[in-house]
């Protein structure tokens, strides 16, 4: 890094301390001091220097969201702030090749998500939560926490979203199941596709802008992991969410329906449904998830894309009095 860059490190700094002392509005005009000393919009620019415009973007708009939390009839202007400098932080990454799975990437991305769910912009926070998942498990990674309960918060009202929208979080939430399985025939884990690093639609809901506003860490690269199967939450969040979004939008001419059945979802829920493979069968039963695999395995496109794979039909869980369920001649648990 420049030896003139030692300013703008050290307006960072000064806003770290503003932001951790919650003098939001003045950490966001040192993260803007130190952004006009950087001065890169147009020059060559080396890695590091990026990594640093992009932190420092990305802490101003953690401050701009909490000022656009804060109630003030400038909301709207702090949030569509916030939104641009995620965009803004995105495009700096890209350009220094440090875009998924990056902690700072997801990081930024989440915030944008945030912003975005703030202004009413709910499609493109769904995509940016989903794209934050994905990129998750392509690394062998468990999703974020934050990231799950926002996206599946979106996802409990799918009629407010775009088929698109719910297409996307169909393929992250497959992503998330189908980590640790072994499926014949599957072909490419869902969400192989390529994920964006700079400015699409993007945004998440309201999860609190706090999880999402700590000024970043530093750049570092993500150890390879080796997948492991999804929890019993996340495995709970994510057919309940499908199920939702599926019963609503569940048309065989759908997106999402397609992303479901294209994905791989009927052999995924399937295995789910008919192996002793996961955390704790009985504990995805007391959840609740294995009544909501049974009835996603029901809807009719569901089914019938099922019987062409000659998935066993047998073994779905049929509902008993008392709200219990009984497994059918060929269920192995």
């Amino acid at each position: 890094m420049a030896a003139h860059d030692g300013g703008a490190v050290a307006a960072k700094e000064r806003g770290n301390v503003h932001f951790r002392a919650g003098g939001h509005a003045e950490a966001a005009r040192e993260y803007s001091d130190a952004i006009a000393q950087l001065n890169l919009a147009d020059g060559v620019a080396s890695v590091e220097q990026l990594a640093l415009l992009a932190t420092c973007l990305a802490n101003r708009a953690a401050a701009r969201l909490q000022l656009a939390d804060g109630g003030s009839d400038a909301g709207s202007a702090d949030a569509e702030a916030a939104r641009d400098d995620c965009s803004a932080s995105l495009a700096a990454l890209a350009r220094a090749e440090l875009g998924a799975p990056h902690a700072l990437w997801r990081k930024v991305l989440f915030r944008r998500a945030l912003a975005r769910e703030r202004l009413g912009a709910l499609d493109g926070a769904t995509t940016d939560l989903a794209c934050i998942i994905r990129a998750q498990a392509r690394a062998g990674e468990p999703p974020a926490d934050e990231a799950m309960d926002a996206v599946c918060r979106l996802l409990a009202q799918p009629a407010l979203l775009a088929d698109g929208a719910l297409a996307d979080a169909v393929e992250a939430l497959l992503a998330v199941l189908s980590r640790g399985l072994e499926l014949d025939g599957l072909g490419d884990a869902p969400g192989a596709r390529a994920v964006a690093t700079g400015g699409g639609a993007g945004e998440p809901p309201h999860a609190s802008a706090a999880a999402a506003a700590a000024p970043s860490p530093q750049l570092a690269s993500p150890q390879l992991a080796s997948p492991q199967l999804a929890s019993v939450e996340h495995k709970w969040q994510a057919y309940t969410s499908l199920l939702a979004v599926l019963s609503a939008r569940g048309g065989g001419r759908g997106a999402p329906m397609r992303a479901f059945v294209e994905g791989g979802g009927p052999r995924i829920a399937h295995r789910h449904l008919h192996s002793m493979e996961g955390v704790d069968w009985m504990a995805d039963a007391k959840r609740g998830t294995v009544r909501a695999i049974d009835a996603l395995m029901r809807l009719p496109t569901v089914r019938t894309a099922a019987a062409a794979l000659e998935l066993n039909p047998h073994g779905l869980h049929a509902p008993l009095a008392g709200g219990t369920s009984a497994h059918g001649p060929g269920c192995s648990h």
